[in-house]
């Protein structure tokens, strides 16, 4: 990895750590420099603001959602162990404390803060992701005709709505066991929606 690259990604990890420590707020420039070990004129050469810093830290959290949902529909490959597959990736971001705990800096900050928020990724935003994923299902016959994008919106909200938003606000994790249990709960629900007719 070239030089300049390890320091933008050393600032970036430094700049994590503050933020879960101090909140964003909280957190200067020379506290950033100094957990990454450099000075703070190289932070400036990387990151110009603090707020670009943010912006960074928040696209590297959605890219982890939507890496979550990026996988390609495998013909003969049964459906719901592929579901099944999809919401475990996801679930495993639900139960890292890590990252649960910067959801909540970050949902504070853009809450708190609308120019922040206008920086970041809107959450509905990484519907694309898995709505490739539904449409070939669909056509192999495998899931109901239906719109994709929806499909995929309802996929993900049945994830979410126990495993993601009642821990977001405290930086706390769903429970590994519980996780399982939403897990399979979303993709019986899912196909009992969208499963193939007849």
């Amino acid at each position: 990895m070239a030089l300049s690259l390890r320091k933008h990604q050393l600032i970036l990890e430094a700049a994590v750590a503050a933020f879960l420590d101090n909140g964003y707020s909280s957190t200067s420039m020379d506290e950033v420099a100094r957990r990454a070990g450099v000075s703070k004129r190289t932070v400036y050469r990387h990151f110009a603001s603090k707020a670009d810093l943010f912006e960074a830290i928040a696209h590297q959290a959605f890219a982890q959602f939507k890496a979550a949902y990026e996988t390609g529909f495998e013909l003969g490959r049964p459906i719901q162990e592929q579901l099944g597959a999809i919401a475990r990736t996801e679930g495993a971001l639900f139960t890292s404390e890590r990252f649960m705990r910067l959801g909540a800096v970050l949902w504070a900050e853009t809450y708190r803060d609308p120019d922040l928020a206008a920086r970041v990724p809107r959450f509905q935003d990484d519907s694309d992701a898995l709505a490739g994923f539904m449409a070939d299902a669909m056509a192999a016959g495998v899931l109901r005709k239906a719109d994709p994008r929806r499909a995929s919106s309802h996929f993900k909200a049945l994830l979410k709505a126990e495993g993601f938003w009642p821990h977001l606000v405290r930086g706390e994790v769903v429970p590994t066991d519980k996780m399982a249990v939403i897990e399979a709960e979303a993709v019986a629900l899912f196909l009992s929606h969208y499963g193939p007719e007849g």
